[in-house]
């Protein structure tokens, strides 16, 4: 997940030996999206009760990403019980989840969401939250070799 910088707005920042200078600022990741705009090249009422710029949105967002990239739903399906596992490999046995997991193959043309090159061979489940009642969007056609790749894991391993 990285930044599109889709909202942005100008703030005051403060610079070299106190002095204020002009900046656009992406208001999600907190990154400079511009060189500082001279206040000699603004109306005063464009730059009157500017925001300060925040430096601490940089951090904050690379946190997020941190914590976001840190989880595995494959975690939280390790720690199920054996009554659970059973009923998860129950569940994809169903025909409502390979009505589901068609369903998945057909919007993402059974093209791999993460490669888009590759055919999807599989459904990757962004996280178990709603296990055994996915929305569609938390739901992804992806290639196996992806699908290893994504969890970090011999195939071996999410079989079980």
């Amino acid at each position: 997940m990285s930044c599109k910088h889709s909202e942005t707005e100008m703030r005051l920042r403060v610079i070299a030996g106190g002095n204020k200078a002009i900046y656009v600022q992406c208001k999600t990741c907190g990154a400079c999206c511009s060189n500082a705009i001279k206040r000699a090249d603004l109306p005063p009422e464009r730059y009157a009760g500017l925001p300060a710029f925040d430096d601490t949105l940089t951090e904050r967002y690379a946190q997020k990403q941190k914590e976001h990239s840190r989880h595995n739903p494959l975690d939280e399906k390790q720690s199920w019980s054996a009554d659970r596992k059973a009923k998860y490999a129950s569940y994809l046995a169903s025909p409502r989840w390979r009505a589901k997991r068609e369903a998945v193959m057909e919007r993402d043309a059974h093209v791999c969401q993460a490669c888009l090159q590759d055919g999807a061979t599989e459904v990757h489940h962004l996280t178990y939250a709603h296990i055994f009642d996915e929305p569609l969007f938390d739901l992804v056609a992806i290639c196996a070799p992806c699908h290893r790749r994504i969890h970090g894991l011999d195939y071996e391993e999410i079989e079980q």
